[in-house]
């Protein structure tokens, strides 16, 4: 019983005199003047950092009723020695530069001469046939169909589509009368 007495004692007193120890984020602050390193117990261990020096700060110790910061395994510097982060000014909101902007032409959409058909053959043939500005109409609603932008068929490049598109047409009416004769 003596005994329990005896270690119940000692941990309310190691409890009563223990260190406050308060945990801080990893940071480097720098040193603002020559400091030495201290262990544990709060004594001088004959190491020192010069004025400037950057050291990383693990968290906050008092030890002997002064404040240090822990930087290192049984290594700590008085708190008066470390420069906090003053925290940044705050931005003066300077007026962006109006930017004249080119007027924008409006999305093409699709005025569905073609793309109502139920087939991509049936708006093909429909498409060639047709003339002027509902032909090249077509050819963008079909541009889209097949994945393409509206914009890659203009004047200049619809024939070349075109042609393109009547030898899809001629490769699919000739794969149909072929099924349709039964394979001969």
């Amino acid at each position: 019983m003596k005994f329990k007495k005896v270690i119940a004692t000692g941990l309310a007193s190691i409890t009563l005199l223990g260190t406050a120890v308060t945990t801080v984020s990893a940071a480097k602050l720098q040193l603002v003047r020559k400091s030495y390193v201290y262990n544990a117990k709060g004594l001088k261990t004959g190491k020192f950092y010069r004025k400037g020096k950057k050291v990383k700060v693990l968290s906050t110790k008092k030890i002997k009723g002064k404040k240090f910061y822990k930087i290192g395994k049984n290594k700590y510097v008085l708190f008066k020695n470390l420069k906090k982060k003053k925290a940044a000014p705050k931005p003066v909101a300077v007026p962006k530069p109006v930017v004249p902007q080119k007027p924008q032409e409006p999305a093409w959409t699709s005025k569905h001469i073609v793309d109502t058909l139920p087939s991509l053959t049936d708006q093909i043939k429909k498409a060639l046939s047709l003339s002027g500005e509902d032909r090249l109409e077509a050819d963008k609603e079909i541009a889209v169909k097949l994945g393409m932008s509206p914009k890659s068929v203009t004047e200049s490049t619809q024939s070349s589509f075109e042609q393109k598109l009547q030898s899809y047409v001629g490769s699919a009416d000739s794969a149909k009368n072929w099924i349709e004769q039964g394979g001969r």
